[in-house]
């Protein structure tokens, strides 16, 4: 059930918004797309890549956590986009 209309949950994990995106992507028909994400929503948008890749033509992350919470913040720049297309990583930082 997409979130917003319906009755308040008890848990709200990411691992269901990630569930919420995939049958949001289903119900708009959307079988190949690319996908972008900020902050937690490029957490979410990271389980959804690993949960399904074959979904994805390219994946957009912006100053996004691992969905793991290792990553140091201090290694982490000011502003970060993670590109995924083709099934290789790139990384381009810049600071503003």
């Amino acid at each position: 059930m997409i979130r917003g209309a319906s009755a308040r949950t008890v848990t709200y994990s990411l691992e269901e918004m990630r569930e919420d995106l995939r049958q949001f992507a289903d119900a708009l028909g959307l079988d190949r797309f690319v996908l972008g994400g900020h902050s937690m929503g490029g957490t979410v948008a990271t389980l959804f890549a690993e949960r399904y890749p074959d979904r994805l033509a390219g994946l957009i992350l912006v100053d996004s956590p691992p969905p793991d919470g290792t990553a140091p913040s201090i290694l982490v720049p000011a502003r970060t986009a993670i590109c995924l297309t083709t099934g290789r990583w790139c990384q381009r930082s810049w600071r503003s």
